[in-house]
């Protein structure tokens, strides 16, 4: 598996747990379409990485990481 298949099964992943908790409303077909296009967006990649910086940055310590 590539890392982009994986990517894509990640993201399938969670926008289907935000559907069953009520977060959203997408459909299979716009789940597809998000998961395809999300991964050559370098809009989402740089928020993704100020989000996990500031993730480990809080939460760093859970995990034996301090910054």
């Amino acid at each position: 598996m590539s890392e982009r298949q994986a990517f894509r099964i990640f993201i399938r992943f969670q926008l289907q747990m935000m559907t069953e908790e009520g977060k959203n409303d997408l459909t299979q077909e716009e789940v597809e379409k998000f998961a395809n296009g999300i991964e050559d967006d370098p809009m989402f990649y740089e928020q993704l990485g100020d989000f996990l910086s500031e993730y480990i940055e809080d939460f760093g310590s859970n995990y034996g990481i301090e910054w």
